[in-house]
């Protein structure tokens, strides 16, 4: 699982989001800040696997849906499974997954 805290989730913009329920996995693609300072950004992909639940809470909004914040919401259960909370300048969303791991690139190539 990759460090929760090495990610740089402020201002990474969803671009869209793939559901394999076969697998139990989430996949974002994201526009990732590489270099805050000169704006530049790349495509990456946030895999959470293991998924348990993920349910949105936002509202109506005009853009595209940015990340502010992502934070443990509670810890492991008996099954290994976090849960987790995302904002954004929408709203929130709730994740508990067990893995969650950033590639570089966009999906499927």
């Amino acid at each position: 699982m990759a460090a929760i805290s090495i990610i740089n989730w402020h201002d990474c913009v969803i671009k869209k989001i793939v559901e394999i329920p076969e697998e139990d996995r989430l996949i974002f693609e994201v526009d990732y800040p590489v270099a805050w300072e000169t704006g530049k950004y790349e495509v990456h992909y946030i895999t959470f696997s293991g998924i348990y639940r993920y349910q949105i809470h936002e509202g109506p909004f005009s853009g595209a849906i940015t990340i502010t914040d992502f934070k443990i919401q509670e810890g492991p259960d008996a099954h290994g499974a976090t849960s987790y909370q995302m904002d954004t300048n929408a709203g929130y969303r709730i994740i508990k997954c067990r893995d969650i791991v950033l590639t570089k690139g966009k999906l499927g190539g």
